[in-house]
């Protein structure tokens, strides 16, 4: 052997080792819906065996939880799924038990994407009846969870979409697609891919107006993004609707285009799907050697492989439509007998019958779960009708006891409002009763002022008082208390008196004041007077119901009023 050959054989088992050494890169925990999706994320689809698969995944397996296990056999089922392109009954294994192992997490976000994990293989491979329990599943589950905490919602929703789209409930096809399209980044070749099957949705319906508007906003958006496989099923999907308005050199044009993108990406089930709808336009329009060679094409993809037998049986359908003007008796024979055989085993998979009768069985689910809502809602208003009676009951019992007390409190506090005053009144019933009983002199009349001020200091002191409790509203209906304050001060009366007996035994004083003040006034006598007999500002101000700093601003003015004579005034006052 070569020196050459040695050397290039090394460099080969060298890259193989380097290639095959590369593992999953796996973080020490899986909680958030962020962890799971980095992982899922690096799923290698270019493995061509189960080893290097196996080893690829490994990392998974050491970290030794069941959260990681669960991801480690969905993985691997899923590349077994591709290696094989089958569903087996191994793989079949490792996607329940990819459940399983979830369910012990309790993660209700990693249970839903396990099952959702498994009904896509199951919808791939066209096996209806046993994806449909699981499917039920994750409705109900779906409906229990927060959208923001799914693994990859946008895709998820998206799954669940197609799928009910598939079994011809198109509502609910379009509520979980709507989902996807809030879920999913506007500028990406998944939101194209939603956008195409919502229109498919309105297609389903016959909303043609609708369906183009999804189908051109997908289209542009693929172009934008590079996603050439989905702009070539877009302009199939649009020559749909152009083949149902029987504009067919539109819509021969698109699936041209559409075939012919599907056949250079080497997508051979895109190419099928177009080739049987450009098929059914040449038959339409009576090209049938064009019909004939176009079909010829999509049932060499169909016969490959055996989830696409509803395909083939369509092909076939119309390949029998094909003979009936062109003529071909062994042909013919042949294509009746694989028809039977197709129908008879579609009858069990994905044959019409079987997708109107898992509709039925989800109608059926959905009508059951309504009951069983309707029923738990009744229940709920009768336990509220009760609840809200006894609720009525004690709160009008409430209300009654509420009303007593609140009737006792006021005539509490109306007997106790009514004490306060009526001491205080026989108070000042006293003053003036001692007042009246002894001499009238200045001392007394002194004496009378002094006890009245001691009396006003008690009722501010309780009028404040009784501003901070619970009956002052009393106060401010009768002013009561006010109105005794009031009668406490010095009334034009009580001054006549008072001036009468002042000026009586101090005559000279007067006089003095009389001669070298005669711009004095009554107002400004009374604060002479009282300051004269040794009243404080403050006990001046109390006697005449006004405040100290009003007895300040009197003086002040006084004095600018008298000028110089002011010191001369107040030396006599104090002398």
């Amino acid at each position: 052997m070569s020196r050459s050959k040695l050397y290039f054989g090394f460099l080969f088992t060298f890259f193989f080792i380097k290639i095959n050494a590369q593992q999953i890169v796996v973080p020490n925990s899986l909680n958030k819906a962020k962890d799971f999706e980095f992982v899922i994320q690096q799923e290698n689809e270019n493995c061509k065996d189960t080893l290097s698969l196996q080893n690829y995944l490994k990392p998974l397996l050491q970290k030794q939880s069941n959260a990681h296990a669960s991801l480690y056999n969905a993985l691997l089922a899923n590349g077994y799924k591709k290696i094989q392109d089958s569903i087996t009954r191994g793989s079949k294994e490792l996607y329940l038990k990819s459940i399983q192992q979830a369910k012990v997490t309790n993660n209700k976000p990693l249970i839903i994407w396990t099952k959702l994990n498994y009904v896509k293989c199951l919808y791939h491979f066209r096996k209806y009846p046993e994806m449909l329990p699981t499917l039920l599943q994750i409705l109900e589950d779906i409906k229990e969870i927060k959208r923001e905490t799914l693994i990859f919602p946008g895709d998820s929703y998206k799954k669940i979409g197609w799928i009910m789209q598939t079994l011809s409930d198109y509502p609910e096809a379009e509520h979980y697609l709507q989902l996807a399209l809030k879920h999913t980044n506007p500028n990406s070749a998944e939101y194209a891919s939603i956008l195409d099957t919502y229109g498919i949705n309105f297609y389903k319906i016959r909303n043609y107006k609708k369906a183009l508007e999804q189908f051109n906003k997908a289209g542009s958006l693929a172009l934008k993004v590079k996603d050439s496989l989905r702009y070539a099923k877009v302009l199939g999907n649009k020559a749909m609707v152009y083949k149902d308005q029987k504009d067919y050199v539109k819509a021969i044009v698109l699936l041209k285009e559409d075939i012919t993108i599907s056949e250079w990406l080497n997508d051979s089930k895109n190419t099928m799907f177009a080739s049987i709808a450009l098929g059914k336009i040449y038959l339409e329009n009576k090209r049938f050697s064009d019909a004939e060679e176009i079909l010829r094409k999509a049932e060499k993809i169909a016969v490959s492989k055996s989830y696409l037998r509803k395909s083939e049986l369509e092909i076939i359908k119309l390949k029998l439509e094909l003979f009936k003007n062109k003529p071909n008796v062994p042909e013919e024979l042949v294509a009746h007998r694989r028809m039977l055989v197709l129908e008879d085993s579609l009858q069990k998979a994905d044959g019409e019958t079987q997708i109107h009768l898992l509709n039925w069985q989800i109608q059926k689910d959905k009508y059951q779960e309504k009951i069983s809502q309707t029923n738990k809602l009744y229940k709920k208003e009768v336990f509220s009708k009760k609840l809200y009676s006894i609720l009525a009951v004690v709160l009008i019992l409430f209300a009654v006891w509420i009303y007593f007390y609140q009737k006792n409190k006021h005539k509490r506090e109306q007997i106790i409002y009514e004490e306060k005053v009526k001491a205080l009144e026989l108070k000042k019933a006293e003053i003036e009763l001692a007042l009246k009983s002894t001499n009238n002199d200045l001392n007394n009349q002194v004496a009378y002022i002094k006890n009245k001020n001691l009396e006003i200091k008690k009722l501010r002191s309780e009028i404040e008082s009784i501003k901070a409790s619970s009956y002052y509203y009393l106060e401010k209906e009768s002013g009561k208390l006010k109105a005794l304050l009031d009668s406490h001060l010095m009334t034009d009366q009580n001054w006549v008196n008072f001036k009468v007996q002042f000026e009586k035994e101090n005559s000279d004083f007067c006089q003095k004041l009389s001669e070298d003040f005669p711009e004095l006034t009554d107002s400004n006598l009374r604060i002479i007077y009282l300051q004269k007999l040794g009243f404080s500002t403050l006990e001046t101000s109390e006697s005449l119901g006004i405040t100290p700093d009003a007895v300040k601003k009197a003086k002040q003015r006084l004095k600018k009023r008298l000028g110089k004579k002011y010191e001369t005034l107040f030396e006599l006052v104090q002398n």
